[in-house]
């Protein structure tokens, strides 16, 4: 009897082993569901309908069901794309072209959006907010509230969808945020992979979008006919696959913002080009050393040229030119830079070929280049103000990808 009963003690000793071992390499301190459920280190989820998943593990079997799952939108579970700061839950970004990215295996996704400081932001300039579903447009929202929910459809797409949420608005007048994220899906989201190439662009209105979707070619500034997704740096990153950042604001410049009453003002890039959120007090200036760019895109003097004609500022226009460069250099040790001016105003840019020739023999930079963009405005017409329109600015872009491609930059070796 007592020998039975040993035996049987050493069996359930090794059962019970056998079973803390199998949990011990199953455990994932991260796969953490909510706190309204239990947690289970074998990864049975059937019990739950409401979870929250760390992005690392394998995605669910092909034979998942379909279930709500709900996700804070941090680095484990989206790509931030742009300029970007998390903060107490929610991912906010302010700049044109930034926001998050992920993929999903599912039927929707609805995104909960927030509007900082809304009730201060005048009704013309509210932020607008489009979602890429792989690359196409599948919804288009000005933020007229301080929160809203989109939802994107997902049933067409086989496999996984890139979800893509942009501020297609500039910065200057409201920061938006995705506090939550709600999946209609098999398995968890997680970031979308980044692409080969990382590109910044340093511009003004024309780089914001300024006017694209306006139909009425007499109507106003707005951000709410803004869309960033529609210009020349966009464009060009997508065919690059790259992943497009920007900074830009309308009326500014290096020298002088545009001069509408004839006189310089400080409009100028330098105030806004360390910050991580215009409109934010408390968020940290940009990380330059842990967001690396391959290249940047210097697009302005524009505005500039409206008060930059004579020989003395000229020759000021010129020192802050290289200063910028300076700057833009000091911040991005590694990346080409790429000088570019396009047809809207391009009288200086015989000014910008002599600043970077003037910094290239002061500092034997020899990664800074100067090339003229074309927009062709006089064949494809104009949007608002003289604008650069949705032909002009496809065409500008198809020039930059082959200014781009012909860069010594380490992807194409």
């Amino acid at each position: 009897m007592k020998r039975g009963f040993r035996v049987f003690s050493i069996v359930l000793f090794f059962v019970v082993l056998v079973g803390l071992v199998y949990a011990f390499i199953n455990f994932d301190a991260n796969r953490l569901e909510d706190v309204n459920h239990f947690w289970n280190p074998f990864g049975n989820t059937s019990a739950s309908t409401t979870t929250k998943l760390y992005a690392g593990n394998p995605r669910f079997p092909e034979d998942a069901e379909l279930r709500t799952m709900t996700f804070t939108p941090d680095n484990n579970f989206v790509k931030s794309v742009g300029r970007t700061y998390f903060e107490d839950g929610t991912m906010w970004f302010s700049m044109s072209g930034s926001g998050i990215s992920f993929l999903c295996e599912g039927e929707s996704v609805t995104v909960i959006c927030r509007v900082d400081k809304s009730s201060g932001v005048p009704y013309n300039h509210r932020p607008r907010v489009i979602i890429l579903v792989n690359g196409v447009a599948a919804a288009d929202e000005v933020l007229d509230e301080e929160s809203a929910e989109i939802t994107v459809d997902l049933s067409s797409v086989s496999g996984d969808a890139e979800v893509q949420v942009v501020k297609v608005s500039e910065a200057m007048y409201s920061t938006v945020g995705v506090s939550e994220i709600r999946a209609y899906a098999k398995g968890d989201i997680c970031p979308a992979p980044k692409r080969p190439l990382k590109i910044e662009f340093i511009g003004d209105s024309i780089t914001a979008g300024y006017g694209l979707d306006e139909e009425n070619l007499n109507g106003s500034f707005s951000t709410r006919t803004e869309n960033f997704i529609e210009t020349y740096a966009f464009l060009a990153s997508q065919n690059l696959e790259a992943d497009c950042y920007a900074v830009a604001f309308s009326g500014y410049g290096v020298y002088t913002g545009f001069a509408s009453n004839g006189k310089a003002n400080d409009y100028v890039i330098f105030n806004h080009y360390d910050k991580t959120l215009t409109n934010s007090e408390t968020a940290p200036d940009w990380n330059f050393s842990e967001n690396k760019n391959d290249l940047v895109v210097i697009n302005l003097g524009t505005n500039d040229a409206s008060y930059c004609s004579t020989e003395s500022t000229i020759a000021s226009f010129e020192s802050e030119y290289r200063r910028l460069l300076s700057v833009v250099r000091e911040r991005n040790p590694e990346a080409y830079i790429l000088c570019v001016l396009g047809d809207m105003n391009n009288s200086l840019y015989p000014a910008i070929e002599r600043a970077v020739s003037a910094y290239q023999s002061e500092t034997a930079d020899s990664a800074v280049k100067c090339a003229s963009l074309s927009f062709d405005m006089g064949t494809y017409g104009s949007a608002i103000n003289g604008h650069p329109n949705k032909q002009s600015n496809e065409l500008a872009a198809s020039t930059l990808e082959a200014e781009i491609k012909s860069l010594p930059l380490s992807i194409w070796q």
